[in-house]
């Protein structure tokens, strides 16, 4: 019987079911992973349970390389024996654990994103390196397997998972919450008249909410009934909140902080008109998506995060010219103002999930292509 062993920065809130879930369906997993890293979500606590987090990663070189502590290869590793590591080029430890892997006979392999957003091609470059010298590959999405495929030995063994957001979870609390339910809520805050725009993430600077607010300004002017949701924290929440008000559509948002409950935000989803992201999504499509909730975000593909491709426009959301606030004002009143439309969008959005991206798919996908090697 084959032994694994992971090897991976940390296990935020978000991965933690899925490894779970691996561990349960291939017992003869060992996991090594930090409690936090330098830069970047932490380990849910519990993690614990399927991990040794006494492999933090720190950053040195003002953030530019990473390195994970007490990483090593024990001797119960033997030929044959399966090696994976995450797929950031940054984190120098993994070089080192690829040439014990390699002298040792063991399979090595890569896991991660094909392309980040805003990645520089040096980066590019090195990842692709990296892969080179891998067993097998377990990219993020089908498109990007397929792209990877163009430039990799046909030896190589390249898999992908379609990363999703825990769905079984999402689907499992809206069959829970009723028509009545959800009318209650809606009148209880007061947005029965509402349109309502949602935007869901950290607060940053990243996700480019000013220009959403700057677009809110020209929508507002057209229709008064709408309504910005921000849920997240962040450093740059102060300074949004004060630009709203010098626009003088402080009126038109509710800055609700964070929620972490799904049970809480399942609500905000289902109110939605649709959901905006001016920034580099990612997994926030897919949860947007899992609620059948249309999304609108920018059409520069470059700088979006892999799950990217579960967007077709004019299909299940629509897309913006980058940074243009005008532009995106445009899309936010096409959407809200023609309601066949936005259903149909909707509908699409969760047959895009149910298709491609539900998180059973995802644990099937990742384990048929670690038992591969």
């Amino acid at each position: 019987m084959k032994n694994y062993l992971f090897i991976l920065p940390v296990i935020p809130h978000y991965r933690f079911k899925f490894f779970k879930r691996v561990t349960e369906k291939i017992p003869n997993i060992e996991i090594m992973a930090g409690e936090h890293q330098c830069i970047g979500p932490s380990s849910l606590k519990d993690s614990k349970s399927i991990a040794s987090l006494d492999h933090n990663v720190i950053c040195l070189m003002s953030h530019k390389i990473m390195w994970q502590k007490n990483i090593s290869i024990s001797h119960k590793y033997k030929t044959g024996d399966v090696v994976l590591i995450s797929g950031n080029p940054r984190i120098l430890s993994n070089y080192l654990i690829i040439i014990k892997a390699k002298i040792r006979g063991l399979k090595l392999v890569w896991f991660g994103q094909g392309w980040t957003a805003g990645s520089n091609r040096i980066r590019n470059l090195i990842k692709r390196l990296i892969m080179s010298f891998c067993d097998s590959v377990i990219l993020y999405t089908q498109e990007e397997a397929e792209n990877t495929k163009l430039f990799m030995s046909r030896s190589k063994k390249i898999f992908y998972i379609n990363n999703t957001v825990d769905t079984e979870n999402i689907f499992s609390i809206k069959n829970k919450i009723s028509i009545e339910m959800l009318k209650d809520f809606k009148k209880n805050l007061s947005i029965n008249d509402s349109r309502v725009l949602l935007f869901v993430g950290r607060l940053e600077g990243k996700e480019k909410l000013n220009i959403l607010l700057d677009s809110l300004v020209d929508v507002c002017s057209k229709d008064e009934k709408v309504l910005l949701i921000v849920i997240g924290n962040g450093s740059f929440l102060p300074k949004y909140k004060e630009y709203s008000v010098k626009k003088g559509i402080a009126g038109n948002i509710r800055w609700l902080g964070a929620i972490y409950s799904e049970e809480d935000l399942a609500y905000w989803f289902l109110s939605a008109d649709c959901f905006v992201y001016p920034g580099a999504i990612g997994l926030s499509l897919l949860h947007a998506f899992s609620y059948g909730l249309p999304v609108i975000t920018h059409n520069n593909f470059k700088n979006h995060m892999p799950e990217i491709v579960a967007l077709n426009d004019r299909y299940n959301g629509l897309l913006y010219n980058e940074n243009n606030y005008k532009h995106l004002s445009k899309m936010i009143m096409n959407m809200i103002s023609e309601d066949k439309i936005r259903a149909k969008y909707s509908r699409n959005a969760l047959k895009v999930v149910e298709d491609r991206f539900k998180f059973d798919q995802m644990v099937d996908r990742f384990i048929i292509a670690l038992k591969s090697n």
